[in-house]
């Protein structure tokens, strides 16, 4: 076992930074080694970490999750969500004239819904292309009403909004 940095939304961060675009990361790391870690470690990448925040109970840590592979490549996460369930509309608020003079806003699940809406409703409000990867995937994302232009499934998520199995042999 090793660990590493991940979560969807910082490792997408990063592969936009990567690709050459200007990325801020909006989110919530605890008030611990691996949140400071985290941070230093994505601003020396080049991810704009100014609208992180640290969450200063000491007993709401950093995120993490432990992922298992099985032999046939198929993945398993447990996620402790730690910081991240912490993020709410008020910090989205805070947040207003970065989403607003971005070019896009991409999401994903990680952290509560309320708080993506709110910076989805931002985006579109003021024209932002919004791109929605909605992992991990809740069944009730639908239902929420969050706006987006393009969404990212997998073939489990795609199943789920669909309602088409990718797996059914008659679908080849």
């Amino acid at each position: 076992a090793f660990s590493s940095y991940g979560g969807k939304g910082a490792n997408q961060a990063m592969a936009a930074q990567k690709a050459g675009a200007q990325v801020a990361l909006i989110g919530c790391v605890g008030d611990d080694g691996k949140g400071r870690d985290y941070l230093e470690y994505l601003s020396r990448n080049g991810v704009n970490t100014n609208s992180v925040s640290t969450i200063l109970d000491r007993a709401t840590p950093t995120g993490s999750a432990f992922i298992a592979v099985s032999s046939e490549g198929e993945n398993s996460i447990v996620v402790n969500a730690g910081a991240n369930q912490q993020l709410n509309p008020d910090h989205i608020e805070q947040n207003e004239s970065l989403i607003s003079n971005s070019k896009a806003l991409l999401f994903q699940l990680e952290c509560p819904i309320p708080a993506v809406k709110h910076a989805a409703e931002i985006a579109r409000s003021n024209n932002v292309q919004i791109i929605a990867n909605p992992s991990p995937w809740k069944d009730d994302f639908l239902s929420k009403g969050i706006p987006c232009d393009y969404i990212i499934l997998n073939e489990l998520e795609a199943a789920s909004f669909t309602g088409v199995d990718p797996f059914d042999p008659s679908l080849c």
